[in-house]
């Protein structure tokens, strides 16, 4: 029996692909239900079929599976040039065993022919011949040059530079204007992530091109598309989808919350969308009224907005409920939830305004700003110190007690700490990084999202030894704290430690459910990569790579991992690069 079958590369999820790919890439799999005496052989064929211009950077991936084309064990995998054969292939395949043979042909005419023959009967037991075409709407003309949905694209002679297919931006790659993914061997269609943040139960991303895009819960329309979970559109969504701004909006950073999301624009405007029970978007009287879609979040001094921070891990309805803060020209402004006095550190106590609906400006300069469920720690200019303010009854404000205060509170930091170039939030806990890539921790380390003395609560500054350093240079965060447990990119790869219910550590299958001290995740699928970016939610975790897809594992229960809703949770990496222009 012979099935032919269109799919992705294997370690991309099934999706749509986008129609400005098509004739980039063209993935076909032929599989193969081998029956006879046993003493099977195997063989491929390939014949490359095209102008001698195209051939210059056509390749094509071949990969033999022993079981179906999404799950089965890789037996053998290459990747071809125009002018090879396969080589190095198992000699025979086992009696009575289906086998999958995929082709992913890039900027090629291919012909694959793939066969295998009983040893018994010397004949076909299992034999197709698959052919990767051209789309036939080509125009003539295009020998020299790519087709882009009908239209000839100059090919790009400088490796790297930017440059334009079909409309869309790219990056030249291997002679062709790449403008999805490019994992080192082939252009991978879609929409590169420029940024990843994770909120409680979704996810987002901000593209190359400046769109921002959400998937995963609706449930307070945090995904900014308009709709709302059980009233005006579905509860989750697991497909990213940009957000819902005028033409021409284009985002240079993204930060996602418990149920709302934040982007700033490159004009300096601050956009929020979301739940807003606290007064956390930052819109004055419209207390309690969620934003379905994205909300201009007025500067009250008419200046331009930096950077934002959320909350964004909550545990129970009697905890603080959120506030956020945004730095402009320097100073930090903060809004929301004020009943520890997160927001305003400069209340009284007794006479604290409870929420405060519009931006507040706090005083001090500093650089950087992390937020527990009702407390908040900025790092002071130059990184030359941490202070906090707000709730201190896990010891979130690192002063050795859980005593109630007042004001800002300075942080005293161990030697090694200083100077400070990171600072990231848990539930009830902080970490700082500093300049030589040590770690820090206090706070409450019960739900062991902090990589110190898992299970308690540590009320002073205590280093996390057990995590290896966290080398590499990014513009992106490279520590991340969910709700019971953390991430950290250490060079090429992450580290995670804590609670591994749902898989959230990507430590694989039959892995223990933790808590676990830090440790090595498995490693990406695909071509070798390196992680830029790391972001955690309340059960999944998020990378991006250099490539500018996203690798994700974790619970799944709501599509926060941009992945079909197959299995409720993956232990593994599921990589992918995103599409924000596929079909729904």
């Amino acid at each position: 029996m012979l099935r032919v079958l269109l799919l992705r590369p294997s370690w991309l999820p099934s999706s749509p692909m986008p129609p400005r790919a098509r004739w980039a890439v063209v993935a076909s799999c032929v599989a193969l239900a081998l029956g006879g005496c046993g003493g099977d052989s195997f063989s491929l064929e390939v014949t490359f079929a095209d102008s001698a211009a195209r051939q210059a950077t056509a390749a094509l991936e071949l990969t033999l599976r022993a079981g179906d084309c999404e799950t089965g064990e890789i037996l053998w995998q290459r990747v071809l040039r125009a002018d090879e054969q396969p080589s190095d292939l198992p000699p025979s395949l086992a009696r009575g065993r289906a086998y999958c043979v995929e082709a992913i042909a890039r900027d090629a005419v291919c012909r694959v022919t793939a066969s295998a023959t009983s040893a018994s009967a010397d004949a076909p037991v299992g034999h197709v011949t698959l052919e990767l075409v051209a789309p036939t709407d080509a125009p003539a003309g295009c020998e020299d040059a790519t087709c882009v949905e009908g239209t000839c694209v100059e090919r790009c002679d400088d490796e790297g530079v930017a440059c334009v297919a079909g409309g869309v931006s790219g990056v030249c790659r291997a002679g062709a204007c790449c403008t999805g993914c490019w994992d080192g061997e082939t252009c991978r269609p879609g929409t590169p992530a420029a940024e990843i943040a994770a909120g409680e139960l979704f996810s987002c991303l901000r593209s190359v091109d400046g769109r921002v895009a959400c998937w995963g819960s609706n449930g307070q329309g945090e995904l900014g598309d308009g709709t709302r979970g059980g009233s005006t559109g579905p509860s989750w969504r697991a497909d990213a989808r940009a957000i819902d701004v005028p033409d021409g909006v284009a985002f240079s950073t993204v930060t996602a919350g418990v149920a709302t999301a934040y982007a700033i624009d490159t004009d300096g405007r601050l956009w929020a969308w979301g739940w807003n029970e606290s007064g956390q978007l930052g819109l004055g009287a419209a207390v309690g009224v969620n934003a379905l879609s994205p909300v201009i979040v007025a500067h009250p001094l008419g200046n331009a907005w930096e950077r934002v921070a959320a909350v964004n891990n909550y545990v129970q309805a009697a905890a603080p409920l959120p506030h956020a803060c945004a730095f402009s020209r320097g100073e930090l402004w903060c809004w929301g939830a004020n009943e520890q006095g997160q927001v305003d550190p400069s209340q009284p106590s007794a006479s604290r305004d409870p929420i405060i609906a519009s931006p507040s400006r706090v005083e001090g300069l500093f650089e950087d700003v992390a937020l527990t469920q009702g407390a908040t720690c900025v790092v002071r200019e130059d990184g030359a110190g941490v202070a906090c303010w707000g709730d201190n009854s896990h010891g979130e404000l690192g002063t050795g007690d859980d005593a109630p205060r007042t004001g800002i509170v300075p942080v005293t930091l161990p030697e090694g700490a200083l100077p400070v170039a990171e600072i990231a939030a848990g539930v009830a806990g902080f970490c700082v990084r500093s300049a030589v890539d040590r770690v820090f921790c206090w706070g409450d380390a019960s739900g062991t999202n902090l990589p110190t003395a898992a299970g308690t609560v540590v009320r002073s500054v205590d280093e996390a030894t057990a995590l290896a350093p966290i080398a590499g240079s990014s513009e992106e965060r490279r520590l991340a704290l969910g709700r019971t447990h953390g991430g950290a990119l250490t060079g090429e790869a992450p580290i995670t430690w804590g609670s591994n219910v749902d898989g959230r550590l990507a430590l694989g299958a039959g892995a223990p459910s933790g808590p676990l001290p830090p440790g090595a995740t498995t490693a990406f699928p695909g071509p070798a990569t390196i992680a830029r970016g790391i972001a955690t939610g309340s059960a999944h975790t998020c990378v991006r790579l250099d490539d500018g897809s996203l690798a994700c594992a974790g619970s799944n229960r709501v599509g926060q991992l941009g992945v079909p809703v197959v299995q409720p949770e993956y232990p593994d990496w599921q990589r992918y690069c995103p599409c924000l222009d596929c079909a729904p």
